[in-house]
């Protein structure tokens, strides 16, 4: 497939794909565009995009984070979000975001919040956790520059490319752990010696335990969220993920995992115009493909469960412990200690 269309035709979009094993940061694949020959600009490492919604679950990461060292602030994935149209004051002017579809959940758990992409929900959840937190939590996962705290920022306004946007999710999939993403292991001299590339030292930018549990919170994705078609291609391997799609139709992304690899998807154009396909319609398509073909032969694992973590019933819609009357209990993860108090009064 060609980059730019015959004369007369609308541009073909270009792709951008990047596979990262989160063991290692070992990139498996990258894909910098259609057609090398077309064009030589590596999208994958160059192209600074807006990234939408993927940057969604480091906004819950990071309200995770915080109820993970401040006692006094509550959030675990039952949490209750109001998710309603709501005005929200920066430097003293209004802005008034809106849920694709002009749709609203009402009060909705941070689980199905994040599956479904509500935007406001994001946003109030972002405040709640720190905008300046969500930014350095960002910044610190990507390996990118930090993103001005603006409320906007919990729906993906600023800049990353998708090598930054993998590198992110790296993190998330290696349990909080920070990888230097590598395509080059070694280098052989003439004389046929090795020479050993050093990498950066891991870091840890989150705790495990947050890691899983946001973790846990995007497999739902892929059941009663934004990724349901992935399940209607074939794709049944235990897996998380998340959608992105920006103003205007003009980025759609797909970010997701198996404990065995990370793939993100970028499709868009070059000059900005509109893509007219959500992250959904376009990118997860192109992932869903690729994850099957690279997980063939393999059996579907399920993610590593760290120390700390406690999983109990709930009721989806109430966040509370599940009765014998509820009927469709979800086993949901939560930190030691953090698991509700109260029994569902739904059912």
């Amino acid at each position: 497939m060609a980059g730019p269309s015959a004369a007369g035709t609308a541009p073909v979009p270009q792709i951008a794909l990047v596979a990262v094993d989160p063991r290692s940061g070992a990139i498996r694949a990258l894909i910098g565009g259609n057609s090398y020959h077309g064009s030589q600009f590596n999208r994958a490492a160059r192209a600074r995009r807006q990234p939408g919604s993927v940057i969604k679950p480091f906004v819950y990461l990071a309200a995770l984070e915080r109820a993970r060292h401040d006692p006094d602030f509550a959030f675990t994935p039952s949490s209750l979000i109001d998710d309603e149209p709501t005005t929200f004051m920066h430097d003293g002017r209004p802005w008034h975001p809106t849920n694709f579809g002009q749709t609203y959940d009402g009060a909705v758990t941070a689980r199905l919040a994040l599956a479904r992409s509500r935007n406001v929900a994001a946003v109030k959840v972002a405040e709640r956790a720190g905008l300046a937190a969500v930014a350095e939590l960002w910044a610190q996962a990507s390996g990118g520059t930090t993103p001005p705290p603006y409320p906007s920022l919990a729906l993906g306004t600023f800049e990353a490319t998708p090598l930054e946007v993998a590198a992110a999710y790296t993190m998330l999939a290696n349990g909080g752990e920070w990888l230097p993403l590598h395509a080059v292991a070694r280098v052989s001299g003439r004389d046929g010696i090795n020479v050993t590339l050093p990498p950066d030292p891991p870091r840890q930018v989150a705790g495990a335990d947050s890691a899983f549990l946001v973790t846990q919170m995007l497999r739902s994705t892929f059941e009663v969220g934004t990724a349901t078609a992935a399940r209607q291609r074939g794709f049944d391997l235990v897996a998380a993920g998340k959608t992105g799609t920006t103003d205007d139709l003009r980025d759609a992304w797909f970010a997701g995992f198996t404990p065995m690899l990370v793939t993100v998807v970028w499709v868009g154009h070059d000059d900005n115009r509109p893509l007219g396909l959500t992250g959904a319609q376009a990118a997860l398509p192109i992932w869903t493909d690729f994850m099957r073909r690279a997980h063939e032969g393999r059996q579907s694992a399920d993610f590593n469960q760290p120390p700390g973590v406690t999983r109990v019933e709930v009721d989806p819609v109430s966040g509370l412990l599940a009765t014998a009357r509820c009927p469709a209990p979800l086993l949901e993860a939560f930190r030691d200690g953090t698991m509700p108090g109260e029994w569902c009064p739904l059912h």
